[in-house]
């Protein structure tokens, strides 16, 4: 029934959940992506942008086969503090010899609050939504 699918979406409230996603929070000068690629890209380019759309940061970057993590301290391309909230990643990942290679971003965080209301339910982890289709992990409540 329709209330036992929202009580056991609202068991995910303080859980810890790694889903797939491309936006984090920045939150006291640290955003942290989960980078996952089958192959090293060397030769790739990490752009982060605000929430409008605008490149805030961008920089030549070597993502490792398998999964990594990758940390931005909240620095613009022009060393300025970027304000807190809601940033994207975006990865051309490329071999060395210039070959593309998929690189898929995941985030971390804790379940603040469950969206019921649409077709499907949502989780808020800060000021960013995810899906239930996305959803990759979840650790029990601490």
């Amino acid at each position: 029934t329709e209330a036992h699918a929202v009580n056991a979406v609202v068991g995910y409230l303080g859980s810890t959940v790694t889903a797939q996603g491309v936006a984090t929070n920045l939150e006291n000068g640290a955003a942290t992506w989960t980078l996952n690629s089958d192959l090293a890209a060397e030769s790739s380019t990490l752009t982060i942008s605000d929430e409008n759309g605008r490149e805030v940061y961008s920089t030549p970057f070597a993502v490792p086969a398998g999964q990594s993590n990758f940390t931005w301290d909240g620095h613009t391309s022009t060393g300025q503090q970027a304000a807190d909230g809601v940033y994207r990643i975006q990865i051309q990942g490329q071999t060395a010899n210039g070959d593309p290679v998929d690189v898929n971003t995941a985030i971390t965080g804790r379940v603040s609050s469950v969206d019921v209301t649409g077709s499907e339910p949502r989780l808020r982890i800060g000021d960013v939504e995810v899906s239930m289709g996305a959803i990759q992990r979840v650790e029990a409540h601490q």
